[in-house]
């Protein structure tokens, strides 16, 4: 089995078929490889453009990685400094001046009969080396890093229209030969090119919906002052939703080794009224920032230290693929952002 894997469902997609093949190989675009851990991971990913960006992982994307990885992945990740969250006691959520809710109330019992809901809270680095660095200790997955994918190799039989009739491999590019397969799993995100491959092979494109909800985000990582965390003491994450006529909204995340990753968002086609500033000017983002109606906001924020610059995510499409409404030749699957690449914040569950 080979996978052409850039995100997290790749990881998971390899580790769950290698308890049904002898050999699964990874496919990885980004140069990743040498020795290191997840504390040492690379701070940019050129192949995933959220990589600087605010992460959580909600119960059902938790609840995956630990049964791919068993119970060593939660366990790495809280030792490397990645967050367990309840999302009734850790966060605090501004939705109206004055009100809040998501958190109860310091040192409160919670209700009889009430489970925990749990999320993982860490940076991408962290949620994804985890599982990387786990996947990678599989004797039946060999990860190729810094391999592209150019293209399906299809075999010579042909179906009744004419077209290959399945997928054998992937061509990869640079001349670097072709890598066989008995199945072939794209896991390459929202910008594969499997619709293209397969177009010039004969086989139809699938019909495509798009909804554009007009989404921008800045994100930052930050030290807050002494005073700043003194206040966030036992909160995990703390943000104000987008109040009416307002479209700006804001969050602070708790992040490994004491630090907080700041998100400023908006919903407008026109950044000037909406979405934050597309450019690395920090004092035009600062200014932007002062327009988010939840006050704290820029309390806690003022007299931060920044990490790093900030980081721009924009054209967040929503987008389906309708590969199910359409033939694919034999020894293909399609899965994650392939099919069906949402916005973030709300696309992580499907």
């Amino acid at each position: 089995m080979q996978g052409l894997q850039k995100h997290s469902s790749g990881l998971v997609a390899a580790q769950r078929l290698s308890k049904h093949f002898d050999e699964v190989v990874c496919l990885e675009r980004d140069p990743l490889g040498g020795d290191r851990d997840a504390k040492t991971l690379p701070t940019k990913r050129p192949g995933v453009p959220q990589f600087k960006h605010a992460h959580g992982l909600l119960g059902r994307g938790g609840s995956i990685l630990d049964d791919s990885f068993g119970p060593d992945y939660r366990s790495e990740l809280l030792a490397a400094g990645g967050r367990l969250v309840d999302w009734h006691s850790d966060l605090v959520i501004h939705a109206l001046p004055g009100t809040t809710f998501m958190r109860d109330a310091p040192g409160s019992a919670p209700p009889p009969g009430r489970p925990p809901m749990y999320m993982y809270s860490a940076t991408r680095g962290l949620i994804e080396g985890t599982a990387r660095k786990l996947l990678e200790r599989n004797p039946k997955v060999t990860v190729r890093y810094g391999a592209r994918a150019d293209g399906l190799a299809f075999s010579a039989d042909k179906d009744d229209g004419g077209r290959p009739a399945a997928v054998e491999g992937v061509t990869l590019a640079g001349g670097g030969g072709v890598v066989g397969a008995d199945l072939v799993v794209d896991c390459s995100g929202r910008n594969s090119r499997v619709a293209d491959w397969l177009g010039a092979a004969g086989w139809e494109a699938p019909p495509v919906s798009v909804v554009d909800a007009g989404v921008g985000y800045v994100s930052r990582h930050v030290r807050l002052t002494l005073e700043a965390q003194r206040r966030l003491e036992g909160i995990e994450l703390i943000a104000g939703l987008p109040l009416y006529p307002n479209p700006q909204f804001a969050l602070m995340q708790r992040m490994e080794g004491g630090e907080f990753m700041v998100a400023m968002a908006g919903f407008a086609q026109d950044e000037a009224a909406g979405s934050p500033p597309m450019v690395d000017d920090v004092a035009a983002i600062n200014a932007w920032g002062q327009g988010v109606w939840w006050p704290e906001f820029n309390e806690l924020l003022c007299g931060a230290t920044a990490l790093g610059p900030p980081s721009r995510f924009f054209n967040l499409n929503n987008v389906h693929r309708r590969y199910d409404a359409v033939a694919l030749p034999e020894g293909l699957a399609l899965l994650g952002d392939t099919v069906c690449s949402f916005n973030p914040v709300y696309g992580q569950e499907r």
